[in-house]
């Protein structure tokens, strides 16, 4: 872990990627989730794929031991303890966050505190971490470079279409803003079981046949 977590955090709004599992580590946590969405996942005629829904993707460190110890690792509480300067840490919540194969499920441009109303903001973070390979292609988490410093951005509801199936239905209001901030976006392409610390969030439709899974 780079001594200078905390300053590039605060400059950037994000930091990655940040490797807190070994190998080992790595294939028991891709394990278990594997368990759990066979236990509580489903399938649809012709998607063998196993989808997990409703309330068995929130708060999974209630929910399962394994998840309770992945959010509670030692190397991953030290790198957010180090941004947040501070040793007193509550973990609010961990959801999944899957992308089915070849689907328009997306997160549109949106700030997490603005809907999770918690704060301060100086005092949050989320720590998303990639279950499976996360790149341009499978939809993997975007940045903009410094927007944390424009504070609170307002935000609205916007309907799911075919070509865009938001999963919140909510954006930032100002979408010219986010245009004029392009030139400032950053695709968190990481490897499975690496963690990323977002702040303003997109993450595009995943456009391959294999499912993009995290957990924030």
């Amino acid at each position: 872990m780079h001594s200078d977590a905390r300053e590039s955090f605060r400059e950037n709004g994000f930091l990655f990627p940040v490797q807190f599992l070994n190998e080992e580590e790595k294939i028991f946590y891709e394990n278990k989730y594997n368990e759990y969405a066979k236990i509580y996942g489903s399938s649809v005629k012709g998607d063998e794929t196993c989808r997990i829904r409703g309330n068995k993707i929130f708060r999974l460190h209630i929910a399962a031991k394994w998840a309770a110890d992945l959010v509670r690792h030692p190397l991953l509480i030290q790198t957010v303890s180090q941004i947040l300067d501070t040793p007193n840490l509550l973990i609010w919540s961990s959801d999944l966050a899957v992308k089915p194969a070849n689907s328009t499920q997306c997160f549109g441009w949106h700030q997490d505190e603005a809907y999770a109303h918690l704060g301060p903001e100086d005092k949050l973070l989320t720590a998303w971490i990639a279950f499976s390979d996360s790149n341009s292609n499978n939809g993997c988490v975007s940045f903009i470079r410094g927007s944390h410093k424009l504070g609170q951005l307002a935000h609205k509801s916007q309907a799911r279409t075919p070509e865009q199936n938001l999963v919140l239905g909510q954006v930032v209001a100002d979408q010219h803003l986010i245009e004029d901030l392009a030139e400032d976006v950053i695709n968190c392409e990481i490897k499975g079981k690496h963690p990323c610390t977002p702040g303003e969030l997109f993450t595009p439709p995943n456009q391959i046949s294999l499912t993009r899974t995290g957990l924030g």
